[in-house]
């Protein structure tokens, strides 16, 4: 039985064990990650301020992806919607005449738009997964066939 967590098998604290890790992980593809979760993090904070600019057009990019990128960070050491509390409340300190109910509605509106994308986004896949099993599969049952079928069947 394979574990699909199984201990490390270097010696030393966690932040070696981290080390070793990083380390042999391929630079390319590492650094390609970071680069894609940068620029996920700054969409979506760029996505947050348009619904925030529909109310209080005097936001600006930075300061709205600020307020993401620190509420994401938080995110993952409190909760998903701890994050987005400390996302609100930065919003708010700075929004003078923004109320928490429409804070919170901007919460709504960008939450509405991420599970329209994602249900595309899955939609677009299960074509693509069906192309490709149209594809690939009667070319590949063909390639099983018994040769002694074959004979039989001339």
């Amino acid at each position: 039985m394979s574990r699909v967590f199984a201990p490390p098998a270097v010696a030393g604290s966690a932040a070696d064990r981290l080390i070793d890790a990083v380390a042999g992980a391929h630079t390319g593809l590492l650094v390609g990650a970071v680069a894609l979760h940068v620029a996920a993090q700054a969409s979506r904070g760029l996505a947050w301020r348009g619904v925030l600019a529909a109310s209080w057009p005097a936001v600006t990019r930075r300061r709205a992806c600020a307020w993401h990128v620190c509420g994401a960070g938080l995110g993952g050491v409190l909760s998903a919607r701890g994050g987005d509390a400390v996302r609100i409340a930065l919003a708010k300190r700075d929004l003078r005449d923004a109320t928490w109910p429409a804070l919170a509605g901007t919460l709504a509106a960008e939450g509405s738009f991420e599970t329209f994308c994602g249900l595309l986004l899955a939609v677009v896949a299960g074509f693509a997964m069906a192309a490709f099993v149209a594809c690939y599969l009667p070319a590949h049952r063909a390639s099983r066939i018994d040769p002694s079928e074959a004979l039989r069947a001339e």
